[in-house]
């Protein structure tokens, strides 16, 4: 089956301004080798509760998925990032998926956190299981990480979880949870995680009634048990790829999930 090789990248957006987040991401970008590559939430708007996403949301195939487009077919990569997606009359937190070829998918994030359930409508499609490269891989966005329904209807279909995400610093002990989180989920679905987190700074809570934070970064690609890991550190623009052994961690899953 071979090899995989997973970026996470991390970056402070400039709140309310995709164009001038994808020059700050384009640095990073063009440094990367990578067979799937990761951003966070709402990665290019940024996290920031004051905004108006219903003025920033975009369709399939707006400037975003352009940007990404041309990314993913220049680095042969398969390339996630989180908008604020236009459907309809509804705006979605949405991870965009786009593949090499230039086809797109999306997953629109099911559990909006505090005020976002304001900005954003549920998603309610299930996480789309992709085919990649020998791999099948799912996204969940964040929060939704953290509902036991949501992880265990993946078990033992996913050998790749891709989690983008705005998980704010708030305390320090709240920005240990986040990779805590996607550590746990990697051992309970025996699958890599990759968790891709927002830095810099952040607005949480509603339009009205708001705190100023900072996105915890730290973000993360991780194996079952920790076998192995590539990290970020919790301030500032970073990334850090895996190269997974496929044939070793489905043979682990079969071993655990037979148990």
């Amino acid at each position: 089956m071979g090899r995989l090789t997973v970026a996470v990248v991390q970056g402070a957006a400039v709140s309310g301004r995709p164009d001038r987040s994808c020059h700050r991401y384009n640095r990073l970008l063009g440094n990367l080798t990578a067979d799937i590559i990761l951003l966070p939430e709402l990665a290019l708007t940024g996290y920031d509760a004051t905004l108006d996403y219903r003025t920033l949301a975009e369709g399939h195939e707006d400037a975003t998925a352009g940007w990404a487009a041309t990314w993913a077919r220049t680095l042969d990569a398969l390339l996630v990032v989180g908008m604020p997606l236009a459907a309809d009359d509804l705006v979605l937190n949405a991870a965009l998926m786009v593949l090499p070829n230039g086809s797109r998918h999306t997953y629109a994030k099911r559990h909006p956190w505090g005020g976002e359930a304001e900005q954003f409508a549920a998603g309610a499609e299930p996480p789309p299981v992709l085919s990649f490269r020998g791999a099948q891989v799912a996204p969940l966005i964040c929060y939704d990480m953290t509902f036991a329904s949501e992880t265990a209807d993946l078990a033992g279909l996913v050998d790749v979880l891709l989690a983008p995400s705005a998980w704010p610093w708030m305390s320090r002990a709240h920005a240990a949870a986040g990779p805590d989180l996607a550590r746990a989920i990697a051992t309970q679905l025996q699958c890599a995680v990759a968790w891709s987190n927002q830095t810099g700074r952040c607005r949480v809570g509603s339009r009205t009634n708001w705190s100023a934070d900072r996105g915890a970064g730290r973000s993360l690609v991780t194996l079952p048990y920790r076998q192995a890991e590539a990290r970020c550190p919790a301030r500032g623009a970073a990334f850090a790829t895996l190269t997974i052994d496929l044939d070793r961690l489905r043979h682990r899953r079969r071993e655990k999930l037979a148990m």
